[in-house]
């Protein structure tokens, strides 16, 4: 059983205008993201257009047509692409799912695979689910766009799981970002606030042994944050996952994660305020050792304050 999703010829007539555009864009049904490296390069379009601030019927920029013709000329190659719907989950079979995060300059993505083991050890890895998002029109560091990225990934991963409605034997997370990964292993209060609120939510949902580091070639999610040509799909890990999948336990797999020579950023620092206080001050100064009580304490005082006010007095 497959699951067919097309890719609808972009084909427009007349003048390209934004309208145009987006009404092609929106004849490919995509509900799952399984065509999420070809159709985010179509949101990227978009979000030029839209930072351009084009009016709805404005012919669009030379440069932007010249992309999008050449982006409708190579999806023509590729009419369908099949994707098994069928998910083996069999009392006897180990079913595990795995999450891929990455990010670039211009956009971010989520990836999901299926991995499934029968009880003759036949080894089945599919994608399930993508997602992605373009990157916001205010500059973002990489590091805080991959920490989104993760973020995306472990809601994508709850969610999955809940449709599923399916005992999962293991769930794992991986990015090929050592920033996130050590800002996930440690306590959301050394952050910043953008830092915090993200590394919460995902320690809510997932923990910090469930994440690992993997390279960025072998990384499906990369695909979807760069966007690829519809020929390129087919023969690229997106749809079958990452090598190592296909192997047995344990997975040989660079999933060390690289030291940090440098410190992580978006450390929150606090400055340290405080009185240094001498532990014995001076016997002449020390009233309590002069009295042996403290209402003969408190008379004294007194006396001294009125002292001191009646000067004021004559003084004045």
């Amino acid at each position: 059983m497959y699951s067919t999703s097309k890719i609808t010829p972009l084909s427009f007539e007349g003048t390209l205008t934004k309208r145009t555009l987006l009404s092609a864009i929106a004849k490919t049904f995509d509900p799952l993201g399984w065509l999420s490296p070809i159709t985010i390069q179509y949101k990227t379009i978009m979000q030029r257009l839209g930072k351009q601030q084009l009016k709805w019927d404005e012919r669009v920029p030379t440069d932007i047509k010249l992309e999008w013709e050449q982006l409708a000329n190579d999806v023509q190659f590729v009419k369908d692409i099949k994707i098994p719907r069928f998910l083996s989950v069999d009392s006897d079979n180990l079913f595990h799912l795995f999450g891929f995060s990455d990010a670039s300059g211009k956009a971010y993505a989520a990836a999901i695979y299926c991995r499934s083991v029968s009880d003759t050890g036949k080894i089945n890895v599919q994608l399930i689910i993508a997602k992605t998002r373009v990157a916001p029109l205010k500059t973002v560091s990489l590091p805080r766009l991959e920490l989104c990225g993760a973020l995306l990934l472990v809601k994508l991963m709850d969610f999955t799981c809940k449709a599923l409605n399916y005992p999962i034997s293991q769930a794992q997370f991986y990015t090929d970002s050592t920033i996130v990964l050590s800002w996930i292993g440690s306590h959301a209060s050394r952050w910043k606030t953008f830092i915090v609120n993200r590394v919460a939510k995902i320690q809510t949902l997932s923990s910090a042994t469930q994440w690992h580091h993997i390279s960025g070639s072998a990384n499906p999610a990369d695909l979807a944050t760069r966007g690829v040509s519809s020929s390129t799909l087919l023969t690229s890990i997106w749809l079958c996952g990452p090598k190592f999948l296909h192997e047995t336990f344990p997975f040989q797999t660079d999933s060390s994660v690289p030291s940090l020579n440098d410190a992580v950023p978006e450390e929150r620092y606090c400055t340290l305020q405080s009185t240094i206080v001498p532990n014995h001050l001076p016997d002449g100064n020390n009233l309590l050792h002069k009295f042996s009580s403290l209402s003969k304490l408190k008379r004294a005082i007194s006396y001294c304050l009125r002292f001191v006010n009646n000067c004021k007095k004559f003084k004045g």
